[in-house]
């Protein structure tokens, strides 16, 4: 398991292997709890956010109370179900689709945007936005993609 203190009262552990997380659950998490070893200690009853990262990439948040100092680092006290965080982490995070994102995205991104924002992007647009724009019904807008050669 390693930890990291990523801020003020925030935490990542993660997990490196199955196992090793089965380890933890059985012993800490399903009975509400979590030996978080740390480099620098929080103060004893102080709320910490800790985000959990499994082996195969799911991730969960809990937050929890430091109960008490260990020689390794702190123990945590959180409420929630250590059974739902097991399968949180065990989960395997959705892959995403390998589509053509670039030109997908230049279209729902100039798509989304408002009359405003086109008249104003319209000048400055490069050959593609420019393709995308001159589709638009607006013709203020086709008005200021013309004015730029």
């Amino acid at each position: 398991m390693k930890a990291a203190r990523t801020g003020p009262g925030r935490y990542l552990v993660e997990f490196e292997t199955e196992e090793e997380l089965r380890e933890e659950h059985r012993t800490s998490l399903a009975h509400g709890g979590l030996r978080l070893p740390a480099v620098e200690t929080p103060g004893l009853f102080s709320k910490v956010e800790v985000v959990l990262r499994g082996p195969l990439g799911g991730e969960t948040t809990v937050t929890g109370t430091v109960v008490a100092p260990l020689p390794d680092g702190v123990a945590l006290a959180f409420e929630g179900d250590g059974g739902a965080i097991l399968e949180a982490l065990l989960a395997v995070p959705p892959t995403e689709p390998d589509l053509d994102e670039t030109d997908r995205s230049t279209w729902d991104r100039l798509r989304a945007l408002s009359r405003t924002e086109k008249l104003l992007f319209a000048p400055k647009a490069d050959r593609t936005e420019r393709l995308v724009l001159v589709q638009d019904h607006d013709p203020q807008v086709v008005y200021a993609l013309l004015k730029n050669p």
